[in-house]
């Protein structure tokens, strides 16, 4: 599950055209967190998923691959 989390998590991220740092800053978490659960070495807990989800505009069915469509843009986080 890890890799295919951190995968969806990689796509979201890139889709909005942010970096890890970017990514890490919406969450207050470390850049190194953020490469962690991309990579799967680290699975981020439900909260993080829910935040992950929210602030890239994706929905949790994407998220955990039960999905294909990347945007759930009636939750997206506004941008600055």
């Amino acid at each position: 599950m890890a890799v295919r989390v951190g995968h969806r998590i990689y796509m979201a991220r890139a889709d909005k055209g942010w970096t890890q740092q970017d990514l890490a800053d919406q969450l207050a978490l470390s850049r190194a967190a953020v490469s962690h659960f991309e990579s799967g070495r680290r699975e981020p807990d439900f909260t993080t998923l829910i935040q992950i989800a929210d602030v890239t505009g994706v929905t949790m069915d994407y998220l955990f691959g039960r999905s294909e469509r990347i945007e759930n843009r009636r939750h997206a986080a506004p941008t600055e």
